[in-house]
């Protein structure tokens, strides 16, 4: 029932479950992205507008890695929905949102839900920006923390194209042929001496 309670509340005050992203509280915040679930398209808010929910450098890097997903066709980092940390939503009921710390400026807070009579948590990081509260980082019992894994596999996939790069790049470093160098001069040496031991055994027969 928090789903349509939430859609209520959005219509007496004139804003959207979606709009109520604009948060005055990390409570809002949080209250309106999980009443998004379970999903109905089976695309987390995050993941389509997460300009709404997430502030950087949170931001840039789901952005990044769902650029670099739908660019290669293949599921990137973000093969799970950190929103629920897990892969199916599916009977995700149950929400309690709890704030530890605020101060004004940044907050802790958590969620708890169950999904088949599973009972998870997720913790969130997050921070005040002039449209409203924004979440700055997500951390499960199995990704202590979204931000920190999604900069380590970037900058791993970084590291990994300037090699290939580098690897494919044709040598430009000039090759020296020591060998025929000296094969060539010892070519002259023996060809010397072989002069010089005809000449001798001319003189003698003379």
């Amino acid at each position: 029932m928090r789903a349509p309670i939430l859609g209520l509340c959005g219509l007496l005050l004139g804003t959207s479950p979606l709009q109520a992203a604009e948060a005055a509280t990390p409570e809002v915040l949080l209250t309106a992205l999980y009443g998004h679930y379970p999903l109905k398209d089976g695309t987390s808010p995050v993941f389509r507008k997460p300009q709404d929910w997430l502030a950087e450098p949170l931001l840039g890097r789901v952005r990044k890695d769902l650029r670099q997903a739908a660019k290669s066709g293949e599921a990137g980092n973000l093969d799970f929905d950190p929103i629920c940390a897990c892969q199916d939503d599916a009977g995700l009921k149950d929400t309690k949102v709890s704030v530890q710390e605020n101060d004004g400026k940044a907050a802790r807070a958590s969620v708890s839900f169950t999904i088949e009579k599973t009972a998870l948590s997720v913790r969130y990081t997050l921070v005040a920006t002039p449209g409203g509260w924004r979440i700055a980082d997500i951390s499960t019992k199995e990704v202590p923390s979204l931000l920190t894994m999604l900069a380590k596999a970037q900058a791993l996939e970084l590291d990994q194209t300037r090699l290939a790069g580098s690897a494919s790049m044709p040598s430009t470093k000039a090759v020296r042929p020591v060998r025929r160098t000296r094969f060539r001069r010892s070519a002259a040496r023996i060809d010397s001496s072989a002069w010089k031991d005809s000449s001798r055994s001319s003189l003698t027969m003379t």
